[in-house]
């Protein structure tokens, strides 16, 4: 997956005082070089454009990862100095009258095993050329502080010769992704998943067929906008997400007939409602109101622009069937949502796989802020992402599991992972030093080190879980679970813990007088809840005794935790 981004200021493009487009041009040039974050912070404070700043600075600083530069490059720039770059950046601008619109900033990401660093300097060039930016000044570099590679360029639209502004082609998004499709060809890496542009023997081809030039020359490549011959990228989002037939989805295939088939006003609407679907005024012309219902028959309703069938849009609608009221036509029938793939399981398994992932997202985030920084953490937390595969629909089906996610992370990371039943709810952790334990807060988390032992493991307290790096005793068994305590937490998962380690661990919370569940035990009934969609049972002070006789002992107390996780 190449992923192309173009980062936009739109407050900073409107400005032109000298200072705002240095503080700018020399906070981005410092972070690019040397992933410097004390340069941005500066630009954010002093300069009146500062969202960009802050908005970068957010993204940077997230998880509290850090920032490694593997590789960096310079064109039409006369010196490798970031301050000395900053100065010749800003002179140049000035001489030129430009304001900060003229600074862009791109990012480029690669899929795991793509090379990179070894293709950087080829691929700058196919993505300047295609931008029509040649022969402006581009500061480039390298940056491995994600688990995707990616390069960041900041280009300077100023012609180094004549001293203009160089303007960017009218779509330059789009001239990105055709630059993308270039390097994934030329290079061997892998496509982004759903993206329309390929090189077919040398030829630049949208959507399969559409053969829009050669490859190697993008002054022949089309400037237009594409409208997508499919479904949409929320489209397709939904339905990956949910397992059924999205909104659009049905839109596309039932209403191109009814147009057809109809051509007065009275005839069309009615044919609409019979089909679940309403034509509305929407804030930027028409759309259509689909009503749909669940497996449990319950209504709900997702709306859809007209335009999404060419030709068919708000004044092509308004032409051939008059205009369109905020709410024209009779009572619409709700139709069943259909499962895609036709398949009445595809729906059980895509929760199933969305259950699951974001479990293992939210759970690699926590282990990888944990870790120490550095490439062997990063292998090692790819290599237990990789471990943990979701099953293939016909695997599923056939009662594949898919990997135990702390088992995964313990055995290539030594982290473990413990959740209180609140683990849904963010708390954010604050430090809780003693006699055992010294505390260190950075950023978000809490990392904890007994004092005088020399035992290497740590606690990581996130709020929400706690992550315990290396083989913990039992004194950091308690200290860990004693955080969660702390937080109100009655039952606690464990995830990665052995047998053993688990009876450890559920002797020290009786002492707590809490609760310690295998977490593989959760998930089962949680999947369970799922697919009979039972009422859920809360087991609260009062009415306990009552859910243990109707469930047992097992069964309340994971009903109990997994409220936790309910949305």
């Amino acid at each position: 997956m190449t992923i192309y981004h173009k980062c936009e200021s739109q407050e900073a493009s409107r400005a032109t005082d000298v200072s705002r487009l240095r503080g700018k041009t020399s906070a981005l040039i410092h972070y690019v070089w040397r992933a410097d974050l004390k340069a941005l912070a500066l630009a954010s404070m002093e300069t009146a454009i500062n969202s960009y700043h802050e908005d970068l600075l957010r993204y940077v600083r997230r998880d509290e990862h850090n920032e490694e530069v593997a590789a960096t490059l310079v064109r039409n720039v006369l010196t490798d100095n970031p301050e000395l770059m900053s100065a010749e950046m800003a002179a140049l601008m000035e001489e030129a009258d430009a304001g900060d619109g003229v600074v862009e900033h791109v990012i480029v990401s690669v899929q795991q095993g793509d090379d990179l660093l070894g293709n950087f300097e080829e691929a700058v060039e196919i993505l300047v050329e295609a931008l029509g930016v040649g022969n402006c000044p581009v500061i480039g570099a390298v940056h491995a502080d994600t688990d995707h590679m990616h390069f960041h360029l900041v280009i300077i639209r100023v012609d180094v010769d004549t001293g203009e502004v160089v303007e960017l082609p009218k779509y330059d998004k789009i001239r990105g992704q055709q630059a993308l499709a270039v390097m994934d060809d030329r290079f061997g890496w892998k496509r982004e998943e759903n993206s329309r542009w390929e090189v077919v023997e040398g030829r630049l081809v949208l959507d399969g067929s559409a053969d829009h030039g050669p490859a190697d020359n993008p002054r022949e490549w089309p400037d237009r906008y594409f409208p997508p011959a499919g479904l949409s990228a929320q489209g397709r989002r939904q339905e990956k997400t949910s397992g059924f037939v999205s909104a659009e989805h049905r839109i596309r295939d039932v209403v191109p007939d009814i147009i057809a088939r109809n051509s007065d006003r009275a005839s069309f609407l009615a044919e609409l409602a019979r089909e679940g679907i309403k034509l509305v005024k929407a804030h930027r012309g028409a759309a259509y109101v689909v009503s749909m219902k669940d497996e449990r028959g319950r209504k709900h309703e997702e709306q859809v622009k007209a335009s999404v069938i060419r030709g068919w849009g708000a004044r092509a609608l308004e032409q051939r069937y008059g205009p369109v009221d905020a709410e024209d036509g009779p009572e619409i029938q709700s139709k069943a949502a259909t499962p895609k793939e036709g398949n009445s399981e595809w729906p059980k398994y895509v929760h199933a796989k969305s259950q699951y992932r974001e479990r293992l997202n939210a759970m690699c985030q926590n282990v990888r802020a944990a870790l120490p920084g550095g490439g062997s953490a990063r292998d090692s937390l790819a290599t237990a992402r990789a471990a943990c595969a979701f099953p293939s629909f016909e695997e599923w089906q056939s009662g594949v599991k898919p990997a135990d996610i702390g088992a995964a992370l313990f055995a290539n990371c030594g982290a473990l992972v413990l959740e209180g039943s609140s683990a849904s709810h963010r708390h954010a952790p604050t430090p809780v030093p003693d006699e055992t334990f010294r505390a260190t807060r950075v950023g978000t988390k809490v990392t904890y080190t007994q004092r005088l032992s020399g035992n290497a493991s740590r606690i990581v307290d996130f709020g929400d879980r706690v992550v315990l790096i290396g083989r913990p005793t039992e004194a950091e068994i308690h200290k860990a679970l004693r955080l969660l305590v702390m937080r109100g937490a009655k039952v606690v998962s464990g995830t990665g813990f052995s047998k053993h380690e688990i009876l450890r661990a559920q002797k020290v919370a009786k002492d707590l007088g809490i609760i310690v569940i295998p977490q593989q035990d959760v998930s089962r009934t949680s999947a369970t809840i799922s697919e009979t969609r039972e009422p859920t049972v809360r087991v609260s002070t009062t009415d306990a005794k009552a859910a243990v006789r109707k469930l047992g002992l097992k069964s309340a107390l994971e009903r109990h935790f997994n409220q936790g996780f309910e949305r």
